[in-house]
């Protein structure tokens, strides 16, 4: 490969707030000798987030005109050293380093045709991807699209065991039509009463179900005859288990499949009156508890989905039965179509489950680039479960609810997505039901990665 002159260029990513983050200059040099490039950057006016791209010129030659740069992709650029992809506080000059001929050899460039993207992100309106690392907790980092995942991408088995990647879901302002009628042929649940719905915020989503393998990472595994019979955790003086023996895995890839019975003991407190539950007790979760032990070890404010912030994320936009579109009763044809490519469902009805989990990540992802979001393992949200979404007797034709958070109390809380064992009937992005013993979880967070105090108090017991 060989470069002969590198420009560099700068981004800002802009944000409604007093003082956004600021990449006043860059520069970007080859050393001839090395073939190592060493790119600087000069953060100014705040702390942010800083993401690279590096660009090349559809024309051959250095150009004005935007439109002639394209990215070599972020699987080209591949290991980057330094602060990059990452929440930077220290302003001023940054230096980078890059080894082209490891991850993108082969290469010639003419003189100016190539050049490195420096942006900074304000952590209010951060890039799309967050990658958390469940061993080293101090590495968060950023990117702008899955495919600047580096390690080889997003099916490397390090984002289903060793780190959690979400996805930010654009939701903030967004009125949208929540549940589901009766569409081409399918009867729908009657617990899936349409209505208007407005979310306040945008926020991260998991990209995958929780694994096994990331779940383990904070809980103790029991085993039995060399098979993991139970997770648990040790809330205060209660140990509470989340059993696995009932599971059974494609190809024995048990640590890459979704985790079940992840129910809220386990996840949020061992405690089972409603003041230190949600609503209640909003977003606090116990520090013994696997998201208080999450929460410990990353520094971010994991939580569960509400049932509202589940179905915007797994409809991305959509307003059919499955992000591909509607199927019907009668015809296989559109099951084949619109199903089968993004759900693990029963295979005795048309689905290819063969009764089994699968490795989370292995049907297509939604618009939103999320996985699962229906079938292979139900998943957990925060609501209390009822019939009516817990929205009473209201219009529903001329009432927008603003982010909803479910009844006050209940029984039982809501899931949804689907097991790998359900039929075709229960796979719709507008389906949910009661808890039963066959959920797991897919977690969230606030785009600045932690919620306010006062969404996380401790709870006034009874």
């Amino acid at each position: 490969m060989k470069i002969l002159i590198l420009a560099a260029v700068a981004a800002c990513a802009c944000a409604l707030h007093a003082v956004d983050p600021r990449i006043e200059s860059t520069s970007f040099d080859l050393n001839a000798d090395n073939r190592l490039a060493t790119i600087k950057y000069v953060l100014a006016d705040a702390p942010g987030i800083v993401t690279l791209d590096i660009e090349t010129n559809r024309t051959g030659a250095a150009t004005a005109d935007e439109a002639d740069w394209v990215s070599i992709g972020g699987e080209n650029i591949g290991e980057v050293v330094g602060d990059v992809n990452r929440y930077v506080e220290d302003l001023g000059e940054h230096i980078l380093l890059w080894q082209p001929d490891k991850s993108w050899p082969d290469h010639e460039v003419p003189a100016g045709a190539i050049r490195a993207v420096v942006t900074a992100w304000s952590p209010q309106t951060p890039p799309n991807y967050l990658v958390v690392d469940l061993v080293n907790p101090s590495n968060r980092w950023f990117y702008t699209d899955e495919a600047f995942l580096p390690r080889g991408g997003i099916t490397n088995d390090f984002y289903r065991q060793q780190s959690i990647v979400m996805r930010k879901i654009p939701a903030a302002g967004v009125k949208w039509t929540m549940g589901s009628t009766n569409v081409s042929g399918v009867t729908v649940n009657s617990n899936t009463q349409q209505h208007y719905v407005k979310l306040t915020n945008d926020y991260y989503m998991g990209v995958f179900e929780l694994t096994i393998g990331q779940v383990r990472k904070l809980a103790s595994v029991e085993l039995v005859n060399g098979y993991i019979n139970s997770l648990h955790v040790t809330d205060g003086s209660t140990q509470v288990k989340a059993y696995q023996h009932y599971l059974k895995f494609d190809n024995g890839d048990t640590n890459n499949c979704p985790a079940g019975e992840l129910h809220h003991r386990f996840m949020r407190t061992a405690s089972n009156s409603a003041s230190y539950n949600w609503p209640a007790a909003r977003h606090w979760v116990s520090p013994g508890s696997w998201l208080g032990k999450l929460r410990a070890r990353t520094g971010v404010d994991f939580d569960l989905p509400t049932e509202a912030q589940w179905e915007f994320a797994a409809r991305a936009g959509t307003g059919t039965l499955t992000p591909l579109g509607d199927y019907t009763a009668s015809s296989e044809l559109l099951r084949v179509a619109n199903l089968n490519p993004v759900a693990w469902y029963d295979s005795t009805v048309g689905g290819s489950s063969n009764g089994k989990l699968h490795r989370v990540g292995t049907k297509m992802a939604n618009g939103f680039g999320l996985y699962d979001m229906l079938g292979n393992m139900d998943e957990y949200c925060l609501d209390w479960y009822a019939a009516d979404f817990g929205i009473g007797s209201a219009d529903v034709e001329t009432t927008t609810f603003l982010e909803p958070e479910g009844p006050a109390t209940g029984s039982s809380r809501s899931c949804r997505g689907g097991y790998c064992l359900y039929s075709y009937t229960a796979m719709y992005t507008a389906s949910r039901h009661e808890h039963l013993q066959w959920y797991g979880a897919r977690l969230m967070c606030p785009v600045g990665l932690l919620f306010p105090d006062a969404e996380k108090a401790t709870p006034v017991a009874e």
